[in-house]
């Protein structure tokens, strides 16, 4: 079973994963929706060469490239490590402020910008990408405001088990298994944070 990443190989039971193109996407589709059609983008990418990262950066760039007046201005490699991002965001903020919103691959990485951009007395929107429902992750943070949005990203666990179980039990089963992701924003984050205390 793999989950998540991607290989360069069939030769697996299973793959369990949400669709990186279409979070890019539909992150294009926010930022769009945002930015009213214009404006200047940074964008943080993950590590670069991994199929996260470049998928996410095509699907957004699908959506984002239709409109004329919207461009990505500059574009960072964060490696999706909030430190790190931070260290680089902190010092470029200093030289350069030319952009009106921040995709960031992920929520460690949108946090990070969010810092750096309230050190540097900045205020552009945010989008991250995971969702997670913790203290300090994405919902929350979209809670607090310290982001605008975040696309949910599924991990998959309780679909691997299930699949563990029909493959042990020899049940018919999807070669792929593509989870399903959607947007969150202030009119849903605090929904989401109550489900989650709820479960």
């Amino acid at each position: 079973i793999v989950i998540d990443r991607k290989i360069n190989s069939t030769n697996y039971t299973a793959f369990i994963g949400a669709d990186n193109l279409a979070i890019g996407r539909e992150a294009g589709y926010f930022a769009n929706e945002l930015l009213k059609g214009k404006g200047k983008i940074l964008e943080i990418t993950g590590l670069r060469g991994s199929t996260p990262a470049i998928e996410r950066s095509n699907g957004f760039h699908e959506i984002i490239d239709k409109y004329p007046q919207i461009s990505v201005n500059k574009t960072i490699e964060g490696e999706w490590l909030e430190d790190k991002t931070q260290s680089i965001t902190d010092s470029l903020f200093r030289i350069f402020s030319d952009f009106n919103l921040i995709f960031a691959h992920n929520d460690f990485m949108a946090n990070a910008a969010s810092k750096s951009a309230l050190k540097h007395n900045l205020k552009p929107y945010i989008i991250g990408i995971d969702g997670m429902n913790i203290l300090g992750g994405g919902v929350d943070l979209v809670i607090k405001g310290s982001i605008d949005g975040t696309i949910f990203y599924p991990t998959g666990g309780d679909k691997a088990i299930q699949i563990a179980i029909d493959i042990l039990t020899g049940k018919p089963l999807y070669k792929n298994n593509v989870l399903n992701t959607f947007r969150i924003d202030n009119s849903n984050a605090r929904t989401i944070w109550l489900q989650g205390l709820l479960m």
